[in-house]
């Protein structure tokens, strides 16, 4: 079994879809109950920021497989 490196550790670190989903989930709920200044607003944020992190964290993560698979 080899070492893993530096750029092999950073994939493996971050860049998931539940983390992605997390933050998106977070910034969203903080960003619609600011913009509407209710629990509606902030459900909605939170539920569109977190499908959008997810989407980032998934899309991350094959893109990050199909570059290290197909292009090295």
């Amino acid at each position: 079994m080899q070492e893993l490196t530096m750029n092999e550790i950073e994939q493996v670190n971050g860049g998931d879809a539940l983390t992605g989903f997390n933050w998106g989930a977070a910034a969203g709920t903080v960003g619609g109950a600011v913009m509407t200044g209710s629990s509606v607003g902030a459900t909605r944020g939170g539920i569109i920021g977190g499908c959008l992190g997810f989407a980032f964290g998934a899309g991350w993560g094959i893109g990050t497989v199909i570059y290290e698979q197909m292009m090295k």
